[in-house]
C-alpha cells in the first residue's frame, strides 16, 4: 500500500482573515490620509483666499492714505495770497512810511516805493535836484538810528542840475 498524503485538518482562515484585515486597515489608514490632506487643501485654499483679500485691503489703505497726502500737500488756492498777506501784515510798512514822510527836504521827491516783505526789505526811488540834498536827506532819514537802515544804493546825475537815486533798507 501506499502512503496518501492527506491533510484532515482544514485549512486556517486566519490567514485570509488577516489578508483581509490588513486591506481594511490599509483602505482605511488611505482614506483617513485621504480625508486629512483633503482638509490640509481646503485650509490652504482658505489662507490664500484671506491672504488676497488682506493684501486688498492693504492696498485699498496704502491708495486711500496716498491720495489723503496728495490732497493734504496740495496748497489750497487762497493758501499762497494768504501767507503773502501774513507777509505783508508782519512787514513794518508803517515804520518805513513813517520814515519816509518825516524826511522832508526841498529839492528831493520820492518817486516809488516797493516793499518786499519776503526779503524783508525797502527801495524807495527819489529824484534831486542838488547832491548836498540827497546826502542831507539821507542823513535825515537815518537820524536816530544805531546804524544806518537807508543806503544810497544807487546816484545818477543827469545834464540838467539834479538827478535819480535809489535807497534800499533791510527792516
Amino acid at each position: 500500500m501506499r502512503p496518501i498524503a492527506v491533510d484532515f485538518t482544514p485549512e486556517s482562515r486566519w490567514k485570509r482573515r488577516l489578508l483581509w484585515a490588513g486591506v481594511l486597515v490599509s483602505a482605511g489608514c488611505a482614506a483617513v490620509a485621504s480625508w486629512q490632506a483633503w482638509c490640509d487643501w481646503q485650509k490652504l485654499l482658505q489662507a490664500q483666499s484671506e491672504q488676497q483679500v488682506v493684501q486688498a485691503q492693504l492696498v485699498q489703505r496704502a491708495q486711500a492714505r496716498l491720495a489723503r497726502e496728495l490732497r493734504l500737500a496740495r496748497p489750497k488756492p487762497y493758501a499762497k495770497d494768504a501767507a503773502e498777506l501774513v507777509r505783508l501784515a508782519s512787514f513794518p510798512t508803517d515804520k518805513v512810511l513813517r520814515a519816509l514822510e518825516t524826511t522832508q527836504i526841498e529839492g528831493v521827491k520820492v518817486t516809488s516805493i516797493d516793499i518786499n516783505p519776503e526779503s524783508a526789505t525797502a527801495r524807495v526811488a527819489l529824484e534831486f535836484a542838488d547832491q548836498a540834498q540827497l546826502m542831507q536827506y539821507l542823513e535825515k532819514v537815518n537820524a536816530g538810528e544805531e546804524k544806518p537802515r537807508w543806503i544810497l544804493e544807487q546816484a545818477k546825475m543827469q545834464s540838467p542840475p539834479g538827478g535819480t537815486a535809489s535807497l534800499n533798507s533791510h527792516w
